[in-house]
């Protein structure tokens, strides 16, 4: 499996927490773990509607060869290098948008603990959750022109209604990359600190004092305030699964298969 499912208890309150668990990849997203993703999401569904869990925590299991490790560094290319045609790669961006619309309809508290690099995809899903914890390991890489694509788990709109037009125009196309304290200043995350722990933390800080009823209420009107930036799942699917045939893409994918 290249996602854990765990219920864990903070300040008397049930947390699920969806745990992507394929390090030796970089927790990289190909169809199967697309498809886990999804599962877990649709679980989550049945277990806040019976009110058994109080938050969803959104984390990666992180290997530290090195000083930057990598939290989830966006699309399996090995497992995605097996979609030849447009109506596959349709069906996979379909996946992750459902996957991250669940995630911010959900009436709990979605948080995401971004600890270590967040490129492509990975910043995607991220940005899914209601609240954003990084480390200082974090960094947000946009690097998905540079592989031919555009977003591909309905972010776009996402990331107007976070930073603004003009900067989100300015990540895409210079495919920046974002370091831990203007993701901060940005409003990628909305909190950072110094470890992973220090996150958790704040998880229980933050259970403590928030009441599920008012919290639901809030997020339907965030929800709301943030509808006018909304695309269609399907409009969005067919534009990724049209470039999805980039010649630039194929190329990108053919040159890391070598590698």
């Amino acid at each position: 499996m290249y996602v854990n499912l765990q219920e864990t208890v903070y300040s008397s309150k049930n947390v699920l927490n969806i745990e992507l668990n394929d390090p030796k990849s970089l927790n990289s997203i190909g169809t199967s773990m697309s498809k886990q993703l999804l599962a877990a999401a649709n679980k989550a569904i049945k277990l806040a509607s019976r009110q058994e869990i109080y938050a969803l925590l959104l984390t990666a299991r992180v290997d530290r060869p090195s000083s930057r490790p990598v939290w989830v560094a966006g699309g399996n290319l090995k497992e995605l290098s097996k979609i030849r045609e447009k109506k596959a790669a349709i069906q996979y961006s379909g996946t992750m948008i459902e996957f991250c619309k669940i995630l911010e309809n959900l009436p709990i508290p979605v948080i995401s603990i971004i600890d270590g690099r967040a490129i492509g995809g990975g910043a995607e899903i991220a940005l899914a959750a209601d609240l954003r914890i990084g480390t200082r390991d974090c960094s947000f890489e946009w690097k998905q022109l540079m592989m031919g694509l555009p977003t591909g788990y309905g972010t776009t709109p996402r990331l107007v209604s976070l930073i603004g037009l003009a900067a989100a125009q300015k990540l895409l196309y210079f495919s920046e990359t974002i370091e831990a304290q203007k993701c901060l200043s940005l409003g990628l995350i909305q909190e950072l600190v110094d470890s992973r722990d220090d996150a958790f933390k704040l998880i229980d800080t933050l259970m403590s004092r928030l009441e599920p009823k008012a919290f639901k209420s809030q997020k339907e009107l965030f929800c709301k305030a943030a509808k006018k930036f909304e695309l269609s799942t399907s409009l969005q699917s067919k534009i990724f699964g049209s470039a999805w045939l980039n010649p630039l893409h194929s190329k990108q994918i053919e040159a890391f298969l070598k590698k």
